[in-house]
This record gives C-alpha cells, sequence and structure tokens, in this order.
C-alpha cells in the first residue's frame, strides 16, 4: 500500500490489483479545486489498514472507533447512522428490508471521525461497519443481563455500541484488488466538502 496525494486531503491507496474498468478511471475526477488546508488528517494511520485476497474476492480492513457513526451510501430508505449495520451496495428499486439497497447506492461513507471514504468499483461492495469484533477482543468481557423492557420493533433492532474494538470491513466480489479514495477532515463537513468537490462540484 502507497499512498499518492491527488490534492489537498484527497488520497488514493491501491490495494491488491484494481480492475481496469471503474468508474473514476471511466468518468475521471471533478475539475473544481478541492480546498487548502493543512490541518487535514486521518483518524488512522495508513500502516493500520489490513487488506487480503479471499475466494470470494478482496477485503479490506480499516480501525474504526466503538463509538464512531458513519453516513452515506448514497439513497437510503430506513437508516441515517449506518453504525452497527451491514451495507450492501446493489440497485434494487424496491427495497423491503434495511440492507443498503437502494435505488442510487454509492460504495462510499462519511465518518463522524472526520474522514470520508469511495470505493473505486462498479461491483456490488458489502460495508461491515462495527459488526464484526477483532478476534480475541471479548475475552474476559462480560456483562450482567438485563430484562427487556420493551419489546417493540424499534427498541429490539436500535443502534447498540459496541464495547470491545471493531473494525470496517469492506468485501469487494469477485476481483483482485480496488482503489480507495480518502477525505481527510479534520472534520465530517469538511471530509464532505473534499468528496463533493472531487465528484465535480454541486
Amino acid at each position: 500500500m502507497h499512498p499518492s496525494a491527488l490534492c489537498s486531503g484527497i488520497w488514493r491507496d491501491t490495494f491488491g490489483s484494481p480492475e481496469e474498468v471503474t468508474p473514476v478511471r471511466l468518468f475521471g475526477v471533478g475539475n473544481k479545486v478541492p480546498i487548502a488546508d493543512n490541518t487535514a488528517s486521518l483518524p488512522f494511520r495508513y500502516g493500520d489498514i489490513v487488506s487480503r485476497k479471499t475466494r470470494r474476492g478482496f477485503v479490506v480492513e480499516l480501525p474504526m472507533k466503538n463509538d464512531e457513526d458513519f453516513y452515506g451510501f448514497g439513497l437510503q430508505f430506513y437508516s441515517f447512522n449506518h453504525a452497527g449495520r451491514r451495507r450492501f451496495m446493489k440497485v434494487n428499486g424496491e427495497p423491503v428490508a434495511d440492507t443498503g439497497e437502494s435505488h442510487a447506492p454509492v460504495p462510499s461513507y462519511v465518518s463522524a471521525a472526520g474522514y470520508g471514504l469511495l470505493v473505486d468499483t462498479f461491483r456490488y461492495v458489502a460495508f461491515y461497519l462495527g459488526t464484526n469484533g477483532v478476534k480475541g477482543s471479548s475475552k474476559d468481557c462480560s456483562e450482567p443481563v438485563k430484562e427487556h423492557n420493551e419489546f417493540s420493533e424499534r427498541a429490539l433492532y436500535a443502534l447498540k455500541r459496541a464495547k470491545t474494538e471493531r473494525r470496517v470491513l469492506i468485501e469487494i466480489p469477485n476481483c483482485r484488488g480496488a482503489d480507495i479514495y480518502f477525505f481527510e477532515g479534520p472534520s465530517l463537513p469538511e471530509a464532505v466538502c473534499r468528496y463533493n468537490l472531487f465528484s465535480g462540484g454541486g
């Protein structure tokens, strides 16, 4: 992994062997000039990102904080904050469940930790946003059993914060790698601004 700076606060990192036909390679990058900010940074080190080839495709893992919130993924009907959820980027004109499928899914998110991310692929990417714990992190962790006072669907499926270390997993099927673009903060609005300018501006 050797990240290259495209401009102020926007980085491209190549994982494995990306495909030749991708959205950015096909349509290019917006011609707007990104905002200049020397304080921009990611909330983790590039060396903390792990990638590997699997039988199903390619997986990239990123660090995350237990209280980190995630927004984006294009048009979403059922959720605004996607922390602790699995998002499946597949076009579906009539999604009936909160899986991430929609009329216009986008393999991109912004984090409340102060960065954004775009996976440059046409494939059906799956994002696991803190749904999986790091192996061994829950050892010796216990919590007293609490009675449920409310059994509504809203209460049962409400966002629950993990207390053990979590990761963001990005699974790209049937490929050997991908380019991932990072949009630095230092806060969420700056990351969104950089993503918008990268995409061509409003």
